[in-house]
């Protein structure tokens, strides 16, 4: 039985339809259906003539209801007197306008967007037009005012979940017509706004918040509302937290395929996820190889769907038995890239990086899966705000998350015997184990517990199906096969012994890669790095090993291993005799394509000579630039690793450093670069060669005058000249000098930074090259301004001004324009300062030079400030902070909100850095 008042009212029997009779008389069958309870006598005729009742209008209800009566007849429906009045008997399932209002009660409690937006769209299907059609009252009127109010509140919601899942361009047209029709409506506004804006309509979307400005004050005298403020501001300054969801994130590793047990610790993360409005960090800690990732990574997926803005995932490799922890600003760096944000943008400091990552994420929800912590410190500049949820995995209890944080403890212990042995009867079958149960007894007696252990022993077994498991059995028995213990002094249980085991079910070359597996640096290996350890092919293997679940291919073409099986696979290794000439085939292979992608990226650098190829060893394949860029970020921490662990005192650690010098420069990984070019110094200083050790000395003392102390870049820098000199190379000579330039620049000492200048400007004149004396000439008049030499500045200037347009150098104009504004602004030239600043302002644009335009507009700020004019200022400096918003620049932002405060502030703005 079906009926309908969501639309025109009628009933449905087994698919055909009831006859209700005339219009009234349906009216009488709808104001019962409204409500499941009784409705009195008075108040149904009230319904359904209003005060317009005639007389004997009694006699014609009933004479109503007795027809309706006879026409449910055939049905299981019929009219019913009660005490108080007429009721309809019928499920209120079966009435469509209840059950349209239980369908979006239901996706209004439901997290998750699938579900949410299929009951919402199953609601929404059973409108069929004007409710309770054909009937006139009053009652029937606010009837029909208040179900539209559902509905467009409905279509909202579902809006918004479209809108979140990226379906932007799906909604415009819909959107477009709402707001057409309910102009007042901040909601529908808004939601046409951010459609638009996502769909590169940002002109739209401010005319649409213009209209609802003025619409507002003329018709209600009032001002759009917090929220449509906020979007309309975001919009203004293209803010990443606007990014559409069909980009959302989506990092978390495959789930696991035999996860077993851990009902307890699941229901306890399930409690953790009720607490809406706040951070919830689940720190689940526990021994190497007893399955804290196992149990994250079940749950998340579980619950995947209800984190609607995307999944960010981290290995902190926190116990990592050959490398360090991952420092938490390389962990925010990866996260605020995969976030959008440009790596020029990223804020230096780690207080900033952990403050620009919570105001992203700020109104978002989504789950952040930290694996392998070291501790506490590692992870709260990690920890988000708002809705998102954390989870954390360590082998530590995390003390400080749970004190200082509020996060739930959950503390995993080994498996339960049930559960062991049900695991291990999924790997093998339960056939197995019921026919040998003695033998299957003594294999879970020596694996305790532990999921690793259970199974590594499992594949032993499984690749020899045919042996009987008493013999697997026997050999756990042997002490002198185990590990001392299943990990490095937190359990005592042995494990090498059962990987020693999973040993003997490989072949002699799986066996051997897994050895050599264990001497490379960083947090996984690439299938062409892979193939360089075996010296030819190793996806055979490799996938040999992922049988053996000793590697996990965690990406297509990378592979990793548990920190367990790593540091036994490095004990291997270390007995290999061939390890040597691998490590060596590794660094080459490096080496040679870093160079490779860096000539790609700067196709016009004057390469360096590499040392002779060995043998075995082949560069990956790098198509394109962006090719070269994603191989550099993926291999980052591969690269630091062969630079410093196997590349020490070779050539190959100065000629990685200069490969992959401009990747640090231009991503921002200054510290980087120092680590690196101080393993290149110190094997250049191994070769009694000028050049080298030239090359060397100045990229460790470039990186210094950036990140490091000023003393170690001066002294290197020093060295640098010296050997320049003693070359008799010019050009590297006038290099040299613009870095000193640079060093004392950014520590805004112009006194000591022009001499270096001047040096390299004669330097650079003799040579002739128009681009460096240019650079040259700029970097002058920057200096003499900062120390009142005006005039001397002014020539400069103009004179990098004229050979740069002579050569056509657009990005040597631009810095000759912004030098001759600054000159200007000094002296008190404010028309022909602000001429200036206007130019370079629309050179950097065309150059696409963003960054340098912020500092352009704060200087025309200044420059208003001084003329008498704080509202020209104002308007300057909140198109300067647009752009900060825009490039991530907290550190600026919050400078220039000051100046916007107080408009009487002239602060100077900080130099740039010219070599940039």
């Amino acid at each position: 039985m079906e009926f309908r008042l969501l639309g025109d009212i009628s009933a449905w029997h087994d698919g055909d339809q009831v006859e209700l009779g005339h219009a009234r008389q349906r009216g009488v069958l709808a104001a019962l259906l409204v409500d499941v309870e009784p409705v009195p006598l008075d108040r149904l005729v009230a319904r359904v003539w209003g005060d317009d009742a005639p007389l004997g209008v009694r006699t014609t209800l009933y004479g109503y209801v007795h027809q309706l009566r006879r026409a449910l007849a055939p049905t299981t429906a019929t009219i019913v007197r009660r005490s108080g009045g007429y009721a309809v008997t019928v499920d209120p399932s079966d009435v469509d306008l209840h059950r349209f209002t239980d369908l979006l009660a239901r996706a209004r409690d439901l997290r998750g967007d699938e579900r949410s937006l299929a009951l919402v769209d199953e609601a929404l299907g059973l409108w069929r037009g004007e409710p309770c059609a054909g009937v006139e009252s009053a009652w029937f009127s606010g009837v029909r005012a208040g179900l539209e109010r559902q509905h467009l509140a409905a279509v909202l919601d579902r809006n918004d979940i479209a809108l979140r899942r990226g379906e932007h361009h799906e909604l415009l047209t819909d959107l477009a017509a709402l707001v057409h029709r309910y102009p007042l409506d901040e909601r529908v506004a808004a939601q046409f706004m951010l459609a638009a804006y996502r769909g590169g309509r940002q002109a739209d979307a401010l005319t649409c918040y213009d209209r609802l400005l003025k619409r507002l004050a003329d018709e209600l005298g009032a001002d759009p509302g917090p929220e449509a403020r906020l979007l309309h501001e975001r919009i203004l300054r293209a803010d990443p937290v606007l990014t559409p969801t069909d980009r959302a994130p989506r990092q978390l590793p495959a789930p696991p395929t035999a996860f077993l047990g851990r009902e307890r610790e699941l229901a306890r993360l399930d409690e953790a996820l009720t607490r809406r409005g706040t951070v919830v960090i689940s720190a689940i800690d526990g021994t190497g190889g007893i399955g804290k990732t196992w149990l994250a990574l079940r749950w998340a997926h579980d619950h995947a769907e209800e984190f609607t803005d995307g999944h960010l995932y981290a290995d902190l490799r926190g116990f990592d038995p050959t490398d360090e922890p991952t420092p938490p600003s390389v962990v925010l760096k990866g996260f605020l890239d995969t976030l959008g944000v440009p790596a020029a943008s990223v804020p230096a400091g780690l207080d900033a990086q952990s403050g620009l990552f919570r105001t992203l994420l700020a109104e978002r929800r989504m789950l952040v899966l930290l694996d392998n912590a070291a501790d506490s410190a590692q992870v709260v500049p990690l920890l988000p705000a708002g809705e998102s949820v954390v989870l954390v995995t360590s082998r530590r209890r995390l003390s400080g998350l749970v004190t200082g944080h509020g996060a739930t403890a959950l503390e995993l212990d080994v498996l339960d015997e049930d559960t062991a042995r049900a695991l291990l009867a999924r790997h093998l079958g339960a056939e197995r184990l019921a026919a040998e149960p003695e033998a299957a007894d003594r294999v879970l007696r020596h694996c305790a517990g532990l999921p690793l252990a259970i199974g590594i022993a499992a594949a032993r077994a499984g690749a020899e199906p045919t042996h009987p498991l008493a013999a697997l059995a026997d050999e756990l028995d042997d002490d002198a096969s185990r590990l001392d213990a299943f990990d490095a002094g937190e359990l005592t249980t042995n494990l090498r012994a059962v990987l020693s085991l999973s040993l003997r079910a490989l072949s002699p070359r799986a066996v051997t890669l897994l050895g050599l597996l264990g001497i490379a640096p960083g947090p996984d290996i690439g299938l062409a790095a892979a193939t360089a350890l075996a010296g030819r092919g190793a996806r055979a293997t490799l996938t040999e090993l992922e049988n053996a679940r000793l590697v996990r291919q965690h990406t297509p073409g990378r592979y990793r291993m548990h920190d367990l099986v790593r540091l036994y696979a490095a004990e291997l290794g270390a007995l290999d005799p061939g390890r040597s000439v691998a490590g060596r085939r590794l660094v080459d292979h490096h080496l040679r394509t870093a160079f490779d992608a860096d000539r790609l990226v700067h196709p016009h650098r004057p390469p360096i000579v590499l040392w002779p190829e060995v043998e075995g060893s082949r560069p990956a394949s790098i198509a394109d630039e962006e090719a070269a860029w994603e191989w550099f970020t993926v291999e980052h921490q591969n690269n630091l690793g062969v630079v410093q662990r196997l590349a020490a005192g070779t050539d190959a650690a100065w000629q990685l450093a200069w490969c992959l010098d401009n990747f640090h420069t231009l991503r921002g990984h200054a510290n980087d670069a120092i680590r690196v070019w101080e393993v290149g110094l110190a094997a250049a200083l191994l070769r009694d060669d000028v050049e080298v050790r030239l090359l060397a000395h100045r990229g460790l003392g470039r990186a210094q005058a950036v990140a490091g102390p000023l003393d170690d870049a001066l002294r290197n820098l020093e060295e640098a000249l010296a050997l320049a000199r003693r070359s008799g190379d010019d050009v590297a000579v006038g290099r040299v000098h613009l870095i000193f330039a640079v060093a004392w620049e950014l520590r805004q000492d112009a006194a000591r930074a022009l001499p270096h200048a001047v040096r390299a400007l004669e330097v650079y004149r003799g040579v002739g090259e128009p681009p460096w004396v240019v650079e040259a000439l700029t970097a002058v008049a920057m200096h003499e301004t900062s120390l009142g030499e005006h005039e001397r500045a002014r020539a400069h200037a103009a004179e990098a001004l004229a050979l740069a347009r002579e050569h056509r150098i657009r990005r040597g104009e631009a810095g000759a324009v912004r030098a001759l504004a600054r000159v200007a602004h000094r002296t008190g030239e404010h028309a022909e300062a602000l001429g200036h600043y206007e130019e370079a302002i629309a050179l950097h644009r065309v150059e696409g030079n963003a960054f340098a335009v912020v500092d352009l507009l704060e200087g025309v700020g200044d420059l208003h400030v001084d003329g008498g004019r704080p509202e020209l200022a104002r308007q300057a400096w909140q198109q300067a902070l647009d752009l900060c918003h825009d490039q991530c620049r907290a550190t600026d932002v919050d400078r220039i909100q000051a100046r916007l405060a107080d408009p009487r502030s002239t602060q100077e703005t900080p130099p740039a850095d010219p070599a940039q």
